[in-house]
C-alpha cells in the first residue's frame, strides 16, 4: 500500500513538473510571437544578412580558429565562435529569413529557462528548506516563468545579434546546475568535464560568462555558509578559473585576437569602460528589470566624467 502511494505521489510530482514546462513553452512563445516579422536590425546587417562567414556550416571548427566568420565588418568583429556556428546552422535550415533566426533565438532562450526551473529545484533541495515538493516545483516555475517573459529578454530576441547572451546565459546555468547537482549528490569525473565544458562554451559564447568562477565562490560562502573570506569557497572555483585562464590563452596566443583591442579605441582605459558599466548597471540596467516598460536600444549615454561621479560610485557598491 505504501508502495502504491509513493508511486501515486511520483507520478504526481512528474505530472505537475510537465505540466510546468508545458505552460512555460506556452508563456513564452505567447510572450515574443509578436517579434516574428521582425526585420534585421544593426549588427544584424553585418553578422547575418551580408556575412558569408554563415553560409555554410562545415568545417564547424573554422569559428573557433577564425574570428572573422562573425562579422562582415571588421570593425565590429568579436570573439563568439558560438554565435556564428549556430547562425550557420541557422541559415542552413532556414535561409536568411529573419523569422528564422528570431524563432532560434526563442528556441535557445526557452532551453535557458528550462534550466533555470531545474537549477532553482536543485537549490530547494540543496538548502534542505521545509518545502513540500509541491511548493519546491512552484517556486521553481515562478522563477523560470519570470527569467522566460520578463520583457528585458526581449532584447536578446530581437536583436538578432544579442543571441551570444541567450547562449552564454544557456551554457553558464547549465554548468552551474551540473555543479550544483554534484554538490548534492557527489561529485564524479563525468560530472566536472560536463561542468567545465559547458563554462567552456558559455566562454565561447560571450565572455560576460567568466562571472561563473565569482558565482561559484559565493555558492560556496554563502549558500555552504563557508564565508567569501576563508579559502574553502576559492579552492572549490579553482577548476573554473582554469577553464578561463585556458580559454584567454588560447584566444590571445594562438588565435591571436583580443575582443578589448579590437573593439575599443586605444585611447579609452579599461578602467573607463567599467566605471560607465557601474554607472549603468544602477540606473539602467537594474532599473529595466524592476520597470522594464522603457526598455529599448537608446542612443549614446551620457559623456563619462569622473571616477567619483557619484553615480560611477553608487553603481560600484550597488554591484
Amino acid at each position: 500500500m505504501l508502495k502504491r502511494l509513493g508511486s501515486l505521489a511520483a507520478d504526481k510530482f512528474l505530472q505537475r513538473r510537465y505540466l510546468h514546462l508545458l505552460f512555460l513553452a506556452v508563456a513564452v512563445v505567447f510572450a515574443f510571437s509578436n517579434s516574428l516579422k521582425g526585420s534585421f536590425h544593426l549588427d544584424d546587417h553585418y553578422l547575418i544578412e551580408s556575412n558569408a562567414g554563415i553560409r555554410r556550416v562545415f568545417p564547424l571548427h573554422r569559428h573557433f580558429i577564425d574570428p572573422s566568420t562573425i562579422s562582415s565588418l571588421k570593425r565590429i568583429t568579436q570573439y563568439r565562435p558560438m554565435l556564428p556556428l549556430t547562425l550557420s546552422i541557422n541559415y542552413f535550415f532556414t535561409g536568411k529569413s529573419p523569422m528564422g533566426f528570431r524563432v532560434g533565438n526563442i528556441l535557445f532562450h526557452f532551453i535557458a529557462a528550462i534550466v533555470v526551473y531545474f537549477l532553482v529545484l536543485e537549490l530547494f533541495e540543496f538548502l534542505r528548506l521545509r518545502l513540500s515538493p509541491t511548493a519546491a516545483q512552484n517556486g521553481a516555475f515562478v522563477a523560470s516563468l519570470v527569467f522566460g517573459v520578463h520583457p528585458v529578454s526581449g532584447f536578446p530576441i530581437n536583436y538578432l545579434s544579442a543571441r551570444d547572451l541567450i547562449l552564454m546565459t544557456l551554457f553558464m546555468v547549465s554548468s552551474l546546475l551540473i555543479y550544483v547537482r554534484m554538490r548534492n549528490r557527489g561529485a564524479s569525473l563525468w560530472g566536472w568535464a560536463l561542468s567545465l565544458s559547458l563554462f567552456a562554451l558559455a566562454l565561447f559564447s560571450k565572455t560576460n560568462g567568466a562571472v561563473l568562477p565569482i558565482l561559484i565562490v559565493l555558492f560556496e560562502g554563502v549558500v555552504k555558509q563557508k564565508g567569501i573570506v576563508s579559502l574553502k569557497p576559492w579552492k572549490a572555483s579553482l577548476p573554473f578559473w582554469g577553464v578561463l585562464a585556458a580559454q584567454f590563452a588560447f584566444k590571445r596566443f594562438y588565435v591571436g585576437f583580443s575582443d578589448f583591442t579590437n573593439a575599443v579605441p586605444q585611447s579609452v582605459s579599461p578602467f573607463h569602460y567599467a566605471a560607465v558599466q557601474a554607472k549603468y548597471h544602477l540606473f539602467e540596467y537594474a532599473r529595466n528589470f524592476i520597470w522594464p516598460f522603457y526598455v529599448r536600444i537608446m542612443p549614446e549615454g551620457e559623456a563619462f566624467t569622473s571616477y567619483f561621479d557619484i553615480k560611477v560610485l553608487l553603481g560600484a557598491l550597488f554591484i
